[in-house]
């Protein structure tokens, strides 16, 4: 009974208009993810390399996503848009342009399926995150693991007193926890699949990183 009125739910969620254009009916299963027919065959071997490298654990806890691509020439003036998570709906949107730029596809898609894993972990998985990422603010442990995180950090604290961060929760603070969990994701999936490069958005103090990357583990495993 809880099974159909989760799917009546799903299937009376409104479909953005963003969304319209990518919708499928039948896609290429790649556990967990249901890849679009609109994806070149190359695409979806980058695609399939990166998926098939998470770990069995994380992978359980994803829900059966679909994912397809959007056309980066169509982004309005001045959008860098990468990839678009829409969590009710089971969507994933992929810049195209990623497709021929393995490294950044993986860390994209990454970043993204963790929007997808972060409202799944329930309060007690959450508050193992946030714990760490709290250690690390009052240490005044500076950078982050992506672009994303550190432009809500920056939010964040720039909602409170001047130098003075609070962990009374609000939207900044658990937007920031959010990106920052996602992050990190990205960071230790890239890892666990053998990319061990550097990125320019990685300005975590390496001393911060084996907690973050401990306190990330203890919440999806």
């Amino acid at each position: 009974m809880r099974r159909r009125t989760s799917n009546a739910r799903r299937r009376a969620t409104p479909i953005p208009e963003i969304l319209r254009p990518h919708l499928f009916r039948r896609g290429v299963r790649c556990a967990p993810l249901e890849l679009s027919p609109a994806i070149s065959r190359r695409g979806r071997r980058v695609l399939e390399r990166w998926l098939r490298a998470i770990p069995p654990d994380v992978a359980a806890r994803l829900p059966r996503i679909r994912v397809s691509v959007f056309d980066h020439r169509k982004l309005p003036a001045g959008s860098v848009a990468q990839g678009v998570s829409f969590i009710p709906q089971r969507y994933l949107l992929l810049n195209d342009s990623l497709l021929s730029r393995s490294a950044e596809l993986g860390r994209i898609l990454y970043h993204e399926l963790g929007h997808f894993l972060w409202p799944r972990l329930g309060n007690q998985r959450r508050a193992l995150f946030e714990t760490a990422v709290g250690r690390e603010v009052r240490a005044r442990v500076r950078g982050e693991l992506g672009h994303s995180a550190q432009s809500a950090k920056q939010r964040w604290l720039g909602s409170g007193p001047a130098g003075k961060p609070s962990l009374v929760p609000g939207a900044d603070w658990r937007h920031y926890l959010c990106e920052s969990f996602c992050d990190t994701g990205a960071w230790a999936l890239l890892e666990a699949a053998g990319h061990r490069r550097q990125h320019s958005e990685w300005t975590l103090s390496r001393g911060a990183r084996p907690a973050r990357l401990r306190a990330w583990k203890a919440a999806v495993s």
